[in-house]
């Protein structure tokens, strides 16, 4: 990154093939800079002084840019320096400065721009251009990214469930070897993994052969052992933790019939962690 740069300075990126678009640095608080994208594409043009609004996709804001702390990226480059006009500099407000406001009005509130880094301001700014100028293909990509996301999502749901279907065949007794909590190797305390580990081998192996009824009952019990496990051995259990723990008896309680509703109401209401 180069050095921080000053205001009315004006610096060009390329969005297209022989096509930039230009920011200004608008103002100074401190030690950082707010950069926008200017409405203009050269130093001579009238629309150099105004602001391009953020607009792309679901964005509604009048100026797109922000305050960086850091000098632009090679992709960025200098062209020139450019005085700002009286009053320009008043036109954006510094987040911190809008914090500390007696009294916040929608007016002014148009006028803050995000403490941001340069890359997001390159990214917007393509964006921005594309959205303007290319905006079939915009939205033909967002449709594909889309189906991608939802292919994907489908696909994992379908296997999720051939993964549920041959647990269920083979029931509960096929989970006597399973080490549940693998995955916290290295991220949580041994001592914890021992217990967790045991807590689920003992469910496992004191359930073959059970109702759904019966099973449910064990692994409301099972549940009960790990809230007390929770904040035992120095650690308190973190979102993938509770995420994990939850998958492994969910995963019992499939492979032992119990339904999702019973689940619900008697296994995971007495959840405290």
């Amino acid at each position: 990154m180069s050095k921080l740069p000053q205001s009315g300075e004006v610096f060009a990126l390329e969005v297209s093939k022989g096509i930039d678009v230009l920011f200004r640095v608008v103002a100074a608080v401190g030690k950082t800079r707010c950069v926008v994208l200017t409405r203009a594409n050269s130093l001579t043009s009238p629309l150099l002084f105004e602001v391009q609004p953020h607009s792309h996709h679901s964005w509604n804001r009048p100026q797109l840019g922000g305050w960086v702390s850091e000098g632009p990226p090679a992709a960025v480059r200098r062209v020139g320096v450019v005085a700002l006009r009286k009053g320009e500099a008043e036109r954006v407000l510094h987040p911190a400065l809008w914090v500390k406001l007696d009294t916040k009005t929608a007016e002014i509130s148009r006028k803050v721009l995000p403490l941001v880094g340069w890359p997001l301001l390159v990214d917007d700014a393509r964006a921005q251009w594309r959205w303007e100028h290319e905006r079939e293909a915009v939205l033909a990509e967002d449709a594909k990214r889309e189906r991608e996301k939802t292919s994907v999502f489908e696909a994992a749901i379908a296997a999720q469930g051939k993964r549920r279907a041959t647990i269920q065949k083979k029931g509960v007794a096929s989970l006597k070897r399973k080490r549940f909590f693998a995955a916290w190797k290295g991220a949580v305390p041994v001592a914890m993994i021992k217990e967790a580990e045991a807590a689920m081998q003992a469910a496992v192996l004191s359930l073959e052969g059970k109702s759904p009824a019966q099973a449910a009952r064990r692994l409301g019990r099972l549940v009960r052992t790990f809230n007390k496990l929770d904040g035992k051995h120095g650690r308190s259990f973190d979102t993938i933790d509770r995420e994990d723990i939850m998958d492994a008896v969910s995963t019992v309680a499939f492979a032992c019939g119990v339904a999702d509703d019973v689940f619900d109401e008697v296994i995971d209401a007495v959840r405290d962690f």
